[in-house]
């Protein structure tokens, strides 16, 4: 994303994963994403725990370990093969 163009929809997204994921270890029911964009406009984000996105994500992840486990090719696609996008 260049500083011009900074959506929040867009920041969101690119971090999804990672934040539905750290919820899930934590058990939190939110996470904030702090971000200074190239502006140096300070943007703070509160992003809902989301419990099918999560399971869906877990279930990949899993999915993909096994196959690191066992020296298996992962199954090539994007995440949305297993994730549903964010409404």
């Amino acid at each position: 994303m260049l500083p011009w163009s900074f959506s929040e929809e867009a920041a969101a997204e690119k971090h999804m994963a990672q934040l539905q994921h750290n919820m899930w270890l934590a058990n939190a029911k939110s996470a904030v994403l702090s971000i200074i964009t190239g502006g140096g406009k300070w943007v703070e984000l509160t992003i809902h725990a989301d419990p099918l996105y999560q399971h869906l994500l877990l279930t990949a992840e899993k999915k993909f370990w096994h196959c690191v486990q066992n020296g298996e090719t992962p199954r090539l696609g994007s995440m949305t093969d297993f994730v549903a996008p964010m409404p």
